[in-house]
């Protein structure tokens, strides 16, 4: 019983230390743009990430059957495409528009969930998620204006997000999460190698470019997306995009923290403060009803918790 709710918490701490750290160096993928293209700092990073993974997995990654194999295999693709659509979407869009319609994971898990089990989503939650998309309206200082191409490729990307989360989710139930995190970052790579040999800038290789692929590749990746995947085991997939909008409120902290090249930062204005204290009172109210069902689990026996946990926290 006890165990069952510890585990429940303890995923919600990797995924929210995950999305922290995503967001505080969201900032230096803007600032390695000075020194290379996206494609190949991309395919640097997942590179990275990979060869991270394979030193401490290579041996136990070498020993998978060919159903884990396919299962990686389709979450690289699920990892990789929204990152690549994303950058390219910003090429058309705002980054404010960019930044809302890519979160609305938020939206889409719950909806795909409710049709999969043919069951509502509850009061709590759809009031969790008004609260939360009111923030992220007003952090991103409103989705104003007409839809354009650049809107369409960032909402694909979060509709392949989406189908990261619920596919994630349902494979890491029974399955080996910390392996198959690997075998997603290895799949990856091999993607973003792909894509990068095509679209190859030779990038300036120095100190500060090195150091931030380092924390956005080998850390920011090969860890944070395994802790990711591990913490995914013992969540619910509607957690994710929630604790996954901790991103962008830590990201507005990281750009005022972390100067560019040029030694400049980025202020916090008064919508991004104001977004960002409603993002996190959204956070706030899920998580209270959410640990009020975790905590109804010690009126059960042990048998009965652990079924009542296997009926809440599958698809």
């Amino acid at each position: 019983m006890l165990k069952e709710v510890w585990k429940v918490r303890k995923g919600s701490c990797l995924l929210t230390g995950a999305a922290v750290y995503w967001g505080i160096t969201t900032v230096l993928m803007k600032h390695i743009l000075f020194y290379m293209n996206s494609p190949t700092y991309l395919m640097l990073r997942f590179l990275s990430a990979a060869i991270l993974v394979l030193a401490v997995y290579g041996k136990r990654l070498a020993g998978i059957s060919f159903r884990t194999f396919i299962q990686g295999l389709l979450l690289g693709i699920l990892l990789v495409l929204p990152m690549e659509l994303t950058v390219l979407g910003l090429n058309y869009t705002s980054a404010s528009n960019s930044v809302f319609i890519s979160q609305m994971s938020i939206v889409f898990v719950p909806v795909c969930i409710s049709l999969l089990n043919k069951k509502m989503p509850s009061k709590n939650l759809l009031l969790s998620i008004l609260i939360t998309l009111t923030g992220l309206y007003v952090f991103s200082h409103g989705n104003g204006g007409s839809f354009n191409i650049g809107d369409g490729i960032t909402f694909c990307s979060a509709l392949l997000n989406t189908a990261c989360i619920i596919t994630m989710n349902h494979f890491v139930r029974d399955g080996d999460a910390e392996l198959l995190g690997a075998l997603q970052i290895v799949t990856a790579a091999i993607f973003s190698l792909a894509a990068g040999i095509f679209l190859y800038e030779t990038p300036v290789l120095c100190r500060t470019s090195v150091l931030i692929i380092i924390l956005t590749g080998v850390f920011g990746t090969g860890v944070a997306y395994i802790i990711q995947a591990v913490g995914q085991k013992y969540s619910r997939a509607v957690t994710v995009p929630f604790i996954q909008m901790l991103t962008p409120v830590f990201g507005m902290i990281g750009a005022a923290l972390i100067p560019d090249h040029n030694q400049a930062t980025e202020l916090i204005t008064i919508h991004k403060f104001i977004g960002s204290i409603i993002i996190l009172f959204g956070l706030a109210w899920y998580m209270l009803f959410e640990n009020k069902k975790i905590d109804s689990y010690k009126k059960f026996t042990p048998l009965e918790a652990r079924r009542k946990h296997e009926e809440n926290y599958t698809l």
